[in-house]
């Protein structure tokens, strides 16, 4: 199977039926399909040469979806970018890769158009907006929205293998040190036989998908409904929660998958309302970040009925593990579960030695879900592969039962005139300060001969006094004296991604001008 034909179940069984939703529209399979297929050979007719790239900028839609199949049903290679991307970003990705072409929302061709007028060397070839469904740029073609379900029979598809590199995706973090994930349509499948397999999605399945389209934990939930001839409601975040709400409940959604800074908002404010709406829901999946084990505890009780799972997984090394979490075994809450199907999960040394149960080290993953290679870089690829295992960068341990536990990433460990400890050892003893908001530590060089120091940002709960000293105080309390933090900083809010990871090196960059305002 290809990545194109997942939609096939679908339009066979019932192709009348509703398969994607927005706000602002619906397609059944057999419109979507169709679409799919003038989209795919508009671009076929541009004689674009098989495995160019082509970006996919845009707003969670349905006709996001549509651009994604049909620059792969072409045989093109789709990139997608994060819809707020800046235009230094837009600018080096556009280079790195080699895009022919761009489909873009209303609010990302502005950024595009910016982009053509400072660059006049541009690859690109076309640019092609999916909210006004025309073409802007010299040569590009133009699709009128009353021909959409029209069908071309004459065009020859190109000939397709599963091992061809059909995705690019950028890793989050700093634009110089991104990183473009070359995935395969194997390595896709791979990754959604193991979702469907532990999650068990059904053709009558329904799932309201808020998550970025341009990140594969939302994309990867949206391809699994349609695997199955299931069907999915398409929003961009959760900033309109009672729209949110409301389609859980009037299209009896089964399924709801988010991050943990997602579900951390609509528990603290809108947790009646949620369980008021959710009685449909079959399953809530979350990743992006550890999930607190005392969140994972309040959304357990306030939806007994649910199954609540959790999953491991990079964009190198999708869904690599899972877990459903039970509110009688607590001790398991730290979890992301165990190996996935067909999945090998490895803990090394510092020598690249296999460590026994329990023994902390880094995590390596082999599976079919592994990344392909990374675009143009070589060197990245070798470094993070090692006699086919990926490199995770991830701190950890299996148990004796086989359940792994994340304890920080490498890169996080911070170094203290020899002695060791990591942001997430800091964060989480913290974090149980019934004072602190969010907590964040971070390590910062201090001197050739002296490591690191620990700085630390700190958000305060609303209403509440909170002194520096108090801080030092409850971190001499319960941590060794060597890891309470040197400084700590009140902000307002802590850099994040839109999928909730902490953005380290912002932060990095924050603690070294007001370390050096101190100075």
């Amino acid at each position: 199977m290809l990545i194109h034909q997942i939609i096939d179940k679908g339009l066979r069984d019932n192709s009348n039926k509703i398969a994607l939703t927005d706000p602002k529209h619906q397609l059944t399979y057999k419109v979507f399909s169709s679409t799919i297929n003038v989209f795919a050979q508009k671009l076929i007719k541009k004689r674009l040469n098989y495995g160019d790239r082509v970006l996919l900028y845009a707003d969670n839609s349905v006709y996001f979806m549509v651009a994604y199949f049909a620059i792969i049903k072409a045989g093109l290679i789709v990139v997608p970018v994060d819809n707020s991307s800046a235009l230094s970003r837009i600018s080096l990705l556009i280079k790195d890769c080699g895009a022919k072409g761009v489909f873009v929302g209303s609010r990302q061709a502005i950024i595009i158009k910016e982009y053509l007028q400072l660059e006049k060397a541009t690859t690109l070839e076309f640019v092609f907006s999916l909210d006004k469904l025309t073409g802007f740029f010299p040569n590009s073609f133009e699709l009128i929205e009353n021909r959409i379900e029209c069908e071309i029979s004459d065009t020859m598809w190109p000939k397709i293998s599963s091992e061809d590199i059909v995705e690019i995706i950028y890793t989050t973090g700093s634009t110089g040190g991104s990183k473009g994930v070359c995935l395969t349509h194997r390595n896709i499948l791979a990754a959604l036989n193991n979702i469907n397999e532990f999650v068990g999605y059904q053709q009558t399945d329904h799932e309201v998908v808020t998550l970025p389209l341009t990140h594969s934990f939302g994309l990867n939930h949206v391809l699994c409904n349609l695997k199955v001839g299931g069907s999915a409601n398409i929003e961009s975040g959760i900033l309109h929660l009672k729209r949110i709400f409301n389609a859980i409940r009037n299209q009896k959604a089964t399924g709801f998958p988010g991050t943990p800074a997602s579900f951390s908002i609509i528990m603290e404010r809108y947790a009646e309302v949620f369980r008021e709406n959710a009685s449909s829901l079959r399953f809530i999946v979350v990743n992006s970040a550890p999930l607190p084990p005392a969140l994972a505890e309040k959304i357990m009780k306030l939806l007994p009925h649910i199954r609540l799972m959790v999953y491991y997984g990079l964009t190198e090394a999708s869904r690599s593990s899972f877990i459903e979490h039970s509110i009688e075994n607590k001790t398991l809450l730290q979890s992301v579960g165990r190996a996935s199907p067909n999945v090998g999960i490895a803990v090394l040394d510092e020598s690249g030695n296999v460590l026994n149960r329990e023994a902390k080290g880094e995590v390596l993953v082999k599976a079919e879900t592994v990344m392909h290679r990374y675009w143009n870089n070589a060197k990245a690829t070798e470094d993070k592969m090692l006699n086919g295992w990926f490199k995770t960068g991830d701190l950890g341990y299996i148990d004796k039962n086989g359940y792994l536990f994340l304890q920080g990433r490498l890169k996080d460990m911070i170094n203290i005139g020899g002695m060791k400890t990591s942001s997430t050892e800091i964060n989480e003893v913290y974090e149980k300060f019934w004072k602190v908001e969010e907590f964040y530590a971070i390590g910062i060089c201090e001197g050739i001969h002296s490591g690191e120091k620990i700085i630390a940002f700190v958000i305060k709960k609303v209403n509440v006094e909170l002194s520096i000293e108090e801080l030092i105080g409850f971190g001499r309390k319960y941590l060794d004296f060597y890891k309470v933090p040197s400084s700590f900083y009140f902000i307002e809010s802590i850099p994040k991604s839109d999928t909730g990871k902490v953005k380290t090196g912002e932060l990095k960059d924050i603690a070294k001008r007001l370390e050096k305002e101190l100075c």
